[in-house]
């Protein structure tokens, strides 16, 4: 195979999930939201920009879905910073990790084969 081909196979291969975990991101974060706001009712990393995340719609709540994932993946962090409460993570129950953490590490994943393919830069 030439180069070009081969080019032309990642870039599809790389491309070719980008609707569907941008959509699978919505609809999780969608669903998920609203409890995620009431568990972290507390937080400062919700409160601050509750009023902000409403106004952007679906990617607001994408948004507040993403923080609360980072929250959780590096809780010491947030916690010393003063931006969540220890009580409300180990609150959130287990099986909502499990509907939060796969449509971010995916997103996760894509953005750094897209890099890694110099699709981005």
């Amino acid at each position: 195979m030439t180069r070009s081909v081969i080019e032309k196979v990642v870039t599809l291969v790389v491309m070719l999930p980008l609707p569907m975990i941008v959509i699978w991101t919505g609809v999780t974060s969608h669903i998920l939201s609203n409890r995620l706001q009431q568990i972290f009712e507390n937080s400062l990393i919700i409160r601050q920009n509750r009023d902000l995340h409403r106004r952007l719609g679906v990617a607001g709540e994408i948004i507040i879905c993403g923080h609360v994932c980072l929250v959780c993946l590096m809780p010491r962090l947030y916690i010393w910073r003063g931006v969540a409460l220890r009580s409300e993570i180990e609150a959130l129950p287990k099986n909502l990790k499990m509907w939060l953490y796969p449509p971010f590490i995916a997103s996760f994943v894509w953005c750094s084969a897209l890099l890694i393919s110099g699709l981005i830069f």
